[in-house]
């Protein structure tokens, strides 16, 4: 049924995007394919990889160290598509007020997602490193107008960075790793959730989404024209 359902999606978007009208600049339409279409469909197919073979189907199967990860970077992933689609849609109302930036970040993001969740299986945990260790600065990228998303997303990348750097040193130097690379990555994806969370949580609607409203993307407030005697 869900197949079915992004097939249609995908079979709709796709006649609107024929349309003799439809351009490239056209946001709106670019928003319904990022957020409506892609987005969604990503997370339902990493919700299905998780679903084991039928000889495969047992607990242990769930419990695994690489399978937990895999269920933090979905977690990551929906609080990401949550404050896309909820807090920023509603703030950004307009699509066109968009920049084109803001579009690309999250098709990059995105992307880096699944293939951190996808690298997961052989396993190679260097995508996750990769992908958790660079979002931060991806985010700071199209929200650095905003003052107290800038603070926020600097720190966040600042601690990112030192774990990268961490990691590497960790390939130079064996002995002063104290984990293996399947629990660091694990750890570092937690650590990844529980940052964002708080923002998405509190510190957007507390601190940053009133500057968003009243600066960057405010309503236009219709004025009564003057009459003239």
């Amino acid at each position: 049924m869900a197949v079915q359902v992004h097939r249609y999606r995908f079979a709709l978007f796709l006649a609107q995007f024929g349309d003799a009208h439809m351009k490239k600049s056209d946001k709106k339409s670019w928003d319904r394919l990022i957020y409506g279409l892609i987005y969604p469909g990503f997370l339902g197919s990493m919700l299905y990889e998780l679903i084991p073979a039928p000889g495969d189907f047992n607990l242990a199967h769930f419990l695994t160290r690489d399978n937990f990860t895999r269920y933090f970077i979905i977690l990551f992933y929906s609080l990401d598509y949550v404050h896309l689609y909820g807090d920023m849609d509603g703030v950004i109302k307009d699509p066109e007020k968009k920049r084109l930036s803001y579009f690309v970040v999250d098709i990059i993001t995105c992307l880096g997602y699944v293939a951190a969740f996808i690298s997961l299986k052989i396993p190679r945990y260097w995508p996750t490193f990769v992908v958790f260790g660079v979002v931060p600065c991806l985010f700071l990228f199209y929200k650095q107008r905003n003052p107290h998303d800038q603070k926020f997303f600097s720190l966040y990348g600042w601690g990112t960075a030192l774990v990268l750097i961490y990691k590497g040193l960790c390939e130079e130097y064996p002995r002063i790793r104290v984990v293996d690379y399947g629990t660091l990555a694990l750890l570092f994806v937690i650590a990844n959730v529980l940052v964002y969370w708080y923002y998405v949580g509190w510190f957007y609607e507390k601190r940053a989404r009133e500057y968003d409203e009243n600066v960057l993307y405010p309503e236009k407030v219709a004025t009564p024209c003057s009459s003239t005697s």
